[in-house]
């Protein structure tokens, strides 16, 4: 936020900020496939939602970006990073050997700016258009 301070000061009007997030009810039900898919993977054990960063209660988030359509390039690109990243779709592991799922959804909380009625899909929806 204090890059918006900074960039006020400066004469911008910063109308949306996002932080990324991840809604409880999607981790949880990516876990439990994770769980109940371990066997089969090329990975020993399995991380806990606790592990990723920004989840929060459903209600928190406002904005769901669907990213299926480019989830092979997601997986691709992570790939790329083959000392860090070891990725059996729909899962990776980082350099600590827990897996995690590969979420295809990117999902946002609106933190600054006026709060939709109902989820977003597009970040820059209501940027630009006269009030």
């Amino acid at each position: 936020m204090r890059a918006v301070e900074l960039a006020a000061g400066l004469g911008w009007d910063i109308p949306k900020v996002y932080w990324n997030r991840v809604p409880r009810s999607v981790g949880e039900e990516a876990f439990a496939r994770l769980d109940a898919n371990l066997a089969g993977l090329p990975f020993e054990k399995a991380g806990v939602l606790d592990d990723v960063p920004g989840v929060v209660d459903d209600e928190r988030v406002t904005t769901a970006i669907d990213g299926t359509a480019h989830a092979a390039a997601k997986a691709a690109a992570m790939r790329a990073h083959a000392t860090q990243i070891t990725v059996a779709e729909p899962y990776f592991v980082l350099s600590n050997d827990l897996a995690q799922p590969l979420f295809t959804t990117e999902y946002y909380e609106l933190v600054r700016g006026e709060r939709p009625e109902k989820r977003e899909s597009d970040l820059f929806s209501g940027v630009g258009e006269a009030s």
